[in-house]
């Protein structure tokens, strides 16, 4: 608990943040991350291998966050990062 709360705060992940996760903790960062916004402002975005959420899912479910916390939760496939154009 106390390791997780120390990411959290070295990530300054607050609300109306944007951030961006890549795990392999079964989504219980994600899921940290999610409580920790409490779904207000920003983007979650969360690199995952062929942008498919599944390993973070059941955790993610498993919380029962409310529809509200989970909406700015964006899932991007790994394989495509490189793709990405910043103007």
């Amino acid at each position: 608990m106390d390791t997780i709360a120390q990411i959290l705060t070295y990530g300054n992940i607050a609300a109306n943040r944007n951030v961006l996760v890549l795990e392999s903790c079964k989504g219980l960062l994600l899921t940290a991350i999610v409580e920790r916004t409490s779904g207000i402002g920003g983007k979650i975005v969360n690199l995952s291998p062929n942008g498919s959420h599944i390993s973070t899912k059941e955790t993610l479910d498993f919380m029962n966050l409310t529809e509200e916390k989970l909406k700015n939760i964006y899932n991007f496939p790994l394989e495509k990062v490189d793709k990405i154009q910043v103007n």
